[in-house]
């Protein structure tokens, strides 16, 4: 019984020390597993601190783009309040030139009808010192057939006396002659010699208008010549 109990024993002893072999393989597995889980863990905790910097620089990034797209969109208020100022002086100004444009061709019509205006004064003015020359011309003219008329019947006369045979027939002679000479100076009477301070007295506005534009028109040429 003893023997059996001994070969027990050892069976038993055996059995535990396969058993314990089996653990102390075991737990060797086990150590390496965990040694290896931990550089697992470590080369994890290696990657999240690359990730948490990575996430950081990128929030840093992130913040910095943000402040540079405020800057930008400050910026870009700026210009377009700026573009709207352009715009609202650009237009001012188009205004004021239309303005101008409008007042130079109001201007330029005013001078073409003071030109026009001017043009048809000289020509009145023209035609006014024509007709003033041709009555100045056909006074003279009158003043020098009369004056021609009365030497022709003077001279007839003294002719008419030197032919006088007898003191009778002169005297009649002289008394007709006087009679003929009376009715031609009545005939002759209305006729007047017109100066030219006469003609300027009885000028008409008209006459003056024209007459003072052709004066400065003399005046222009000579100066110019």
């Amino acid at each position: 019984g003893d023997v059996y109990k001994r070969q027990d024993l050892e069976g038993r002893v055996e059995a535990a020390q396969k058993e314990v072999a089996e653990g102390t393989e075991l737990r060797t597995a086990v150590e390496r597993k965990l040694s290896f889980e931990q550089g697992k863990l470590v080369e994890m905790g290696k990657q999240i601190t690359h990730l948490e910097q990575s996430w950081t620089a990128e929030k840093q990034q992130r913040i910095t783009v943000e402040k540079a797209l405020e800057s930008s969109a400050a910026g870009l208020a700026e210009e377009k309040a700026v573009h709207q100022t352009l715009v609202s002086k650009q237009a001012a100004l188009e205004e004021k030139l239309r303005e101008a444009e409008t007042t130079l061709l109001q201007q330029e019509e005013g001078l073409k009808k003071a030109v026009s205006t001017e043009q048809k004064l000289l020509k009145q003015a023209q035609a006014a010192e024509e007709v003033v020359n041709k009555q100045a011309h056909a006074v003279q003219v009158a003043h020098k057939l009369q004056l021609q008329t009365q030497q022709a019947k003077q001279d007839e006369l003294q002719k008419r006396l030197r032919n006088l045979q007898t003191p009778i027939s002169a005297e009649h002679a002289t008394k007709e002659l006087r009679a003929q000479l009376r009715d031609s100076m009545q005939e002759t009477a209305h006729l007047k010699t017109v100066s030219y301070t006469h003609l300027r007295a009885h000028e008409t506005p008209e006459h003056l208008v024209c007459r003072l534009l052709l004066e400065k028109k003399k005046k222009q040429t000579t100066t110019r010549t």
